[in-house]
């Protein structure tokens, strides 16, 4: 089953050709348009014979240049499944106004469902990529600004002071809320742990933060 995500919503339901089969596990494959900057935001439910669960969410980051333009990007596992249902929006990418949008294109979904046995009900993103990110800057200069955008996910991140009164300010949230976290003079911080930022996230760094650097995951 293929659906191209054109508009703001898209919802999809795939159920098996024979109503007395289960279908406990789904995959979800994406083509997006070579040179596409699209990133989407899914949310994924299946019925079963107990009713409606909601099963997880996913994000997907644009492909690299050069990368291949269709790849599974998601697998979802749900006891009992006899209908799967997908709903998907544009994902959201931070901006120094907020957060916003991202510009949908011609992608494309397609969902194909089996069976499995053993499975908790979840969803797991497949070929995530890792990158390192990092800054430096001297006061008054600001060492700068880390965007997280929808389909990415903020493990880790270290900043290191050289004042008193350095901050991170943190926003997250499609409607962002935002936390300072305070930096020691001459000493560090260091943030991560569970539950980890998942994008859209926006962090700031303080004009006399020396350095900082952050671990990012991304879909493939």
């Amino acid at each position: 089953m293929s659906v191209i995500l054109q508009r703001t919503l898209v919802e999809a339901s795939l159920v098996p050709l024979d109503p007395n089969e289960f279908a406990e596990s789904l995959s979800v494959t994406l083509t997006q348009p070579s040179g596409s900057t699209s990133r989407w935001d899914f949310r994924v439910r299946c019925r079963t014979d107990e009713g409606i669960t909601m099963v997880g969410r996913f994000q997907t980051a644009p492909p690299r240049l050069g990368s291949v333009h269709t790849r599974v990007v998601a697998m979802a596992f749900c006891p009992g499944a006899r209908e799967w249902l997908v709903d998907v929006v544009p994902g959201m990418v931070s901006s120094d106004t907020g957060f916003v949008p991202t510009e949908p294109d011609n992608s494309s979904m397609s969902l194909a469902q089996g069976t499995t046995s053993g499975q908790l009900a979840g969803v797991q993103r497949v070929g995530e990529r890792f990158r390192l990110k990092g800054g430096t800057g001297v006061a008054p200069a600001p060492a700068g600004s880390l965007f997280v955008h929808s389909g990415e996910t903020l493990l880790s991140w270290k900043a290191w002071a050289t004042a008193a009164g350095e901050t991170v300010q943190i926003a997250t949230g499609i409607e962002p809320v935002t936390v300072t976290i305070p930096i020691p003079p001459g000493g560090e911080v260091i943030g991560g742990g569970s539950p980890l930022w998942v994008g859209p996230a926006l962090l700031v760094f303080s004009a006399g933060v020396g350095a900082w650097m952050a671990e990012i995951a991304e879909s493939a």
